[in-house]
């Protein structure tokens, strides 16, 4: 997964497959930066960064020899859907590439899955059922599209030490992020934060 949102939306995903591979080696690919958001998950083995990330076809070359290097997977399952994510697995020498194959990118897959499509539009399908049709492409079981995030060693203590310092620590809170890299195009309107955050706030909830 590319990006912050779609990493944390792959989760239900990754819990079918270790629940299907209960004894494979899984690792994941994501852009720098991302590696943090994973390291706590109990679904994965390893968490590799992605260098070679809109870093142009030297790198990627450079990058897939060194992964091959590595030693090869059985199998990749391409969540995103751009040419150069199939691209890599292929150079890294991946056996079985499993992803959503359209245009450029279809000879790099070796398992076509179809486009997902609802109310007659292919990108109207939540993040998460999305990535869950390519597990079950590979005979995964769902599990529930319900997210989950692991906390690392200490996170837990810093946070009930940040809470305890502005009022009860065991009120619950929510915490709302209006924002989004492309602007208004994927936010939510303002308005409707507001109107969430108000009638949280009028049941008890920081």
């Amino acid at each position: 997964p590319n990006w912050l949102g779609d990493v944390v939306m792959a989760t239900p995903g990754l819990r079918a497959l270790r629940s299907h591979f209960k004894d494979a080696h899984i690792a994941v690919q994501v852009r720098p930066g991302l590696e943090g958001v994973l390291d706590s998950c109990s679904y994965v083995d390893e968490v590799q960064r992605v260098d070679s990330y809109h870093q142009g076809v030297g790198s990627m070359l450079r990058e897939g020899r060194r992964l091959r290097q590595r030693g090869r997977f059985d199998l990749g399952i391409c969540i995103p859907e751009s040419f150069s994510s199939a691209m890599l697995m292929k150079l890294a020498g991946v056996k079985q590439i499993v992803g959503y194959g359209e245009g450029l990118r279809s000879p790099l897959i070796d398992v076509r899955v179809p486009v997902p499509v609802a109310w007659g539009a292919r990108r109207m399908v939540a993040r998460e059922r999305f990535v869950l049709g390519l597990m079950d492409a590979v005979g995964c079981k769902e599990l529930g599209t319900h997210i989950e995030l692991g906390t690392a060693p200490g996170d837990d203590a810093r946070v009930e030490a940040l809470l305890a310092k502005d009022g009860d620590a065991a009120q619950p809170i929510v915490v709302l992020a209006p924002g989004a890299s492309y602007g208004p195009s994927k936010c939510w309107p303002a308005a409707s934060f507001a109107e969430v955050g108000a009638a949280l706030q009028a049941r008890g909830v920081r």
